[in-house]
């Protein structure tokens, strides 16, 4: 199961305005590298969504069959919140619904992911 956890208004570099849900997984443990010690951590991903933002609001909290998966990408440049540190990642999350009929993610070898999936300018219009 995934949670709904927020919601965006996003602008794309055209100019028009989508919605985008956040999902967020159940609690992961993941034992450090570096000190063997485990930490709670969660997945989470966006997706985009054909709801309007005031409909997509009511959604937050909701629970949806499904997962979310670890995807292999090109790699790109990422920024670590609260932080100065920019690290390169090979790997990017996607939803993968129980009712679907993979039963795991898509892998392609045009696949790419980037700090800016839904935004050229990164512009959020609206958070929940």
């Amino acid at each position: 199961m995934v949670t709904v956890i927020q919601v965006l208004q996003v602008e794309n570099s055209e100019g028009e305005t989508f919605v985008s849900l956040i999902l967020q997984g159940g609690i992961t443990m993941i034992q450090s590298k570096s000190s063997g010690k485990f930490y709670a951590t969660s997945k989470r991903t966006r997706i985009a969504a054909t709801f309007d933002y005031e409909t997509a609001k009511h959604m937050i909290g909701e629970k949806i069959p499904g997962s979310i998966q670890k995807v292999p990408c090109e790699p790109y440049e990422y920024n670590v919140p609260n932080s100065e540190e920019v690290v390169t990642l090979d790997f990017t999350y996607q939803f993968v619904s129980e009712s679907s009929k993979f039963n795991s993610p898509v892998v392609t070898d045009q696949l790419h992911a980037d700090a800016e999936v839904f935004s050229k300018n990164g512009k959020h219009l609206a958070e929940a």
